[in-house]
């Protein structure tokens, strides 16, 4: 594993009833890599889903987040449940065709944007 890359977990529900989105990363030491621990950042995820809801994108429009090395699978869908993981299954309304477009023009764009 990349020790600069940070690992974002699907938001799940915490002991309190809300949903955290959970990053994790290594704290390394600059002089010689070495491994100083591991931070874990539980961000409360139902202000971010409020700020993405805000959003208004055209008249029907919305916001969702996707991860960058592989664009296909959620992170956050204001309509989708926690058990669908995956840019398709929140989408069923797309056509193949609208699909593949937005998979082409879109979705591998911010793949190649990944710079870990």
């Amino acid at each position: 594993a990349n020790p600069n890359v940070a690992i974002y977990q699907r938001p799940s529900k915490s002991i309190s009833g809300s949903y955290v989105l959970t990053v994790v990363s290594s704290i390394i030491n600059e002089t010689d890599n070495s491994l100083y621990g591991v931070q874990n950042i539980n961000i409360d995820f139902d202000g971010v889903s409020v700020a993405l809801n805000s959003l208004r994108i055209l008249n029907k429009g919305y916001c969702y987040i996707v991860e960058t090395n592989n664009p296909t699978k959620l992170v956050y869908h204001p309509y989708s449940s926690y058990t669908c993981t995956n840019v398709r299954c929140a989408e069923p309304s797309m056509t193949n065709d609208e699909y593949s477009l937005f998979y082409n023009e879109i979705l591998l764009k911010i793949k190649s944007m990944n710079v870990n």
